[in-house]
């Protein structure tokens, strides 16, 4: 994780506990994808299950997130939910918007 993304994170126009939600999940993401239990999210930002899960439909809203839930390898009964996140694509995406903005004088 770099300075500069979660810098990124931090300046989105997002409420607290969205930029926290995506924080925990930026920082959790590595070679094998992104894949902690709601419950675990919770537990890690001090957010309740149902706010972690208003603030996870949110983000997948506003296009910064993914969720794919797939069967757990070792446990099928089990299902497991993988987050794709794509807050440096809608960060780039901002900042250019914003600049058009400047750049027209609008």
């Amino acid at each position: 994780m770099s300075v500069k993304d979660t810098d990124k994170i931090w300046e989105m126009n997002l409420p607290k506990d969205a930029k926290i939600v995506l924080l925990y999940l930026y920082r959790q993401e590595g070679p094998t994808g992104c894949h902690p239990s709601i419950e675990t999210i919770a537990l890690r930002t001090g957010l309740s299950p149902r706010q972690v899960r208003r603030q996870i439909a949110d983000l997948k809203k506003r296009g910064l997130i993914d969720v794919k839930r797939t069967r757990h390898a070792l446990r099928p009964e089990h299902q497991v939910n993988h987050y794709t996140l794509h807050v440096t694509r809608v960060a780039d995406t901002v900042a250019a918007l914003q600049n058009v903005i400047r750049n027209t004088g609008q």
